[in-house]
């Protein structure tokens, strides 16, 4: 397939997987041991499905190179160079993102750890609205990067949520966080698990189309 740029990794595990980036490039996760006929032959078996993603990515809508998401809005920012600056700041007047640095090259880790703030703040918002639907609590909560996940809970009731959910739509964070509190009490996606999300959140399903039709917007 000429024009797609293939990109493959081998880590230990089992299976072979294949996904596609926003960029348009394909990834491959292969086990340590896989042989170049075993990829090429994935490759082929999947070419049409390929094709068609890559595709799908290219044509999708796409950011003006001045503009950010912040709760599924995009917002215009602006870099304002102070060389005299002892801390670089955010001030957002509601319209507008004034990224104040010292460095241009700060800015994006300047965005970064201000969304990281903010997502902190609104998640441990909804942990407590629905702490007493549970009668449970996250035995820990963490805001990470997770390139390939929006949230996780472990065996030990420990929550993990991507910062990059403050970019998303108010009502996909608030589900990823129902989402991952509901794995407390099931530890799977069984019938039982997505009724409990039901009941708990009706609405759901708005969230979830929402990351799944416009998260690969979702980045700085």
């Amino acid at each position: 397939m000429e024009n797609i740029d293939f990109k493959i990794y081998y880590m230990k595990r089992k299976t072979m997987l294949i996904s596609i980036e926003s960029d348009g490039s394909v990834i491959l996760k292969l086990p340590i041991m896989t042989k170049k006929d075993e990829i090429d032959k994935m490759i082929k078996s999947k070419e049409k499905w390929i094709l068609n993603k890559v595709e799908l990515v290219k044509s999708r809508t796409k950011l003006k190179i001045d503009e950010i998401l912040y709760l599924g809005v995009a917002y215009n920012y602006k870099v304002i160079i102070q060389r005299f600056l002892t801390k670089d700041f955010i001030y957002f007047n509601g319209d507008t993102f004034y990224v104040n640095v010292k460095d241009e090259k700060n800015t994006e880790k300047v965005l970064e750890l201000w969304f990281r703030d903010i997502c902190e703040k609104l998640v441990h918002e909804k942990v407590e609205k629905y702490k007493r639907t549970f009668g449970i609590l996250p035995k820990e909560i963490k805001i990470k990067t997770q390139k390939s996940r929006w949230g996780s809970c472990s065996y030990d009731n420990k929550l993990m949520l991507n910062w990059k959910l403050i970019m998303a739509s108010e009502e996909s964070l608030e589900y990823v966080v129902v989402h991952e509190m509901c794995h407390m009490i099931h530890k799977n996606h069984s019938k039982e698990y997505w009724n409990l999300v039901s009941e708990i959140l009706p609405t759901y399903k708005v969230g979830s189309e929402w990351l799944k039709n416009n998260g690969y917007l979702l980045y700085l």
